[in-house]
């Protein structure tokens, strides 16, 4: 049994026969706690009120929410600043040079015609002691006459049908069979549009006649 149950039962009958041997009155229900109470103070020591244990409940004090956001947006819009441009030309070499057609030259009855070599590759024409170029169109005019002048030793002038000195053209020509000093042509007017000057002897010196109607 619990010692301070047993103390306040000793107690109680204690009092109980106090009164009876003194004729104290009887106490009623507080006085008897009262007394009761005192004995077991006196005794044992004022009951000690023990205090709740506290209790903590934590609350966050703050809540941290993930809301960043990102303060630069990096967009590339990089333009390239050299843009190359291949502008290079290409050299031009002797074996791609283009042919070049030369201008035709009208040729007056009353004009100085001279054929010179140029080696043995072309023919160099001069109209009146000018240069008009290497082996140009020469325009000639039917019925007419024309005396060309020939500075070309080894190389005899004389015309052609077809540009080779296999099917020389003869018509109106003097003399025939080709000329190192001078060659005279009476176009007839039955000449063909198209003939040629050339050399006997290499295929290479060969220019164009362009036979026209006046």
């Amino acid at each position: 049994m619990n010692i301070t149950v047993i103390s306040v039962i000793t107690a109680m009958l204690v009092l109980l026969g106090v009164v009876i041997v003194k004729g104290v009155p009887t106490l009623n229900a507080q006085s008897a706690t009262q007394v009761i109470s005192q004995y077991s103070d006196a005794r044992y020591g004022a009951p000690r009120t023990r205090t709740p244990t506290r209790t903590f409940t934590r609350v966050p004090t703050r809540t941290r929410t993930s809301t960043r956001v990102p303060t630069r947006t990096r967009t590339s819009t990089r333009v390239p600043t050299r843009t190359p441009t291949n502008t290079r030309v290409p050299t031009t070499t002797a074996s791609t040079m283009p042919t070049l057609t030369p201008t035709p030259v009208s040729i007056m009855p009353t004009d100085t015609i001279e054929f010179t070599n140029v080696g043995s590759s072309d023919w160099r024409i001069s109209v009146n002691g000018t240069s008009v170029g290497v082996e140009p169109v020469l325009v000639l005019q039917k019925n007419e006459t024309y005396t060309f002048t020939v500075n070309a030793a080894f190389h005899p002038l004389l015309l052609s049908t077809d540009g080779t000195a296999a099917n020389e053209y003869i018509n109106g020509v003097s003399p025939t069979g080709g000329s190192t000093s001078t060659l005279t042509f009476v176009v007839p007017s039955t000449a063909p549009a198209t003939l040629y000057y050339v050399c006997l002897y290499h295929s290479s010196m060969r220019g164009r006649f362009e036979i026209v109607t006046p």
